[in-house]
């Protein structure tokens, strides 16, 4: 137990805690900035099932934002890459890769093949985005969203059939949305960040302690706003 020794000592980090990480499973949806990073985490921390899910490769242009890759990686599939990196970082833990994109025609089969306790998105579009917190409210998995863009960047932990809101009682149909184009390097690492550690709350069943609303972050400006975030009885995905 020396290797999880430091975070073992954390205030409120139960031993029952620690016990539950090594059981967990957790799906990452898309393999890139958000998405290696909390990966990295997860792996880092003791999570023993990781599901990588992304069908893209590295390029050159990645490598400012997206830290589990480096020049050699450069060609290669991203989930296999990232399982090469992740194995190197904790030799541990189970690292399953899917080069595939998920789409509404896949998730229920790659579910029912990988059950899983929680869904992290890693994802850089709505589309996806919103098919994974429909999902995971169907299936009754916790959800956490991330997303960037510029410096921006915002988080939300969707537990269904609790009070919280999901992710289309605050966004709504952000299907048509454009990704970003432009993603400021240090603010990947501060959004991962803050979507690992929702993860490992509610892996440990911790989330209702500081379980939070939506958080928006801007680095650049420094601000930083928790907004509440209440579920909406005519949410066309959670809703009554």
């Amino acid at each position: 137990m020396s290797r999880y020794s430091t975070q073992i000592s954390f205030l409120g980090w139960a031993d029952d805690a620690e016990e539950k990480l090594p059981t967990s499973r957790v799906l990452v949806v898309g393999c890139g900035a958000l998405g290696g990073l909390i990966s990295n985490f997860l792996a880092r921390a003791g999570v023993g099932n990781l599901i990588l899910a992304d069908d893209d490769r590295v390029e050159l242009s990645n490598l400012t934002r997206q830290l589990l890759f480096d020049e050699c990686d450069v060609s290669k599939l991203k989930v296999e890459a990232a399982k090469e990196a992740l194995l190197r970082a904790n030799s541990e833990v189970k690292v399953t890769a899917l080069p595939l994109r998920v789409t509404a025609s896949n998730i229920e089969n790659l579910l029912d093949e990988h059950p899983v306790d929680l869904i992290a998105d890693g994802t850089d579009n709505f589309p996806t985005r919103c098919l994974l917190n429909q999902v995971a409210v169907e299936k009754g998995i916790p959800f956490v969203f991330a997303g960037v863009d510029g410096s921006r960047g915002q988080i939300l932990a969707v537990k269904p059939g609790g009070r919280g809101a999901c992710l289309n009682c605050l966004l709504g149909d952000k299907s048509q949305t454009v990704p970003p184009k432009a993603v400021l390097g240090p603010t990947v690492g501060v959004i991962a960040s803050l979507a690992a550690a929702q993860v490992l709350k509610i892996l440990a069943g911790k989330l209702g302690e500081h379980s939070g609303g939506l958080l928006a972050v801007d680095v650049w400006t420094q601000e930083i706003r928790n907004l509440e975030a209440m579920r909406r009885d005519d949410c066309e995905v959670c809703g009554d």
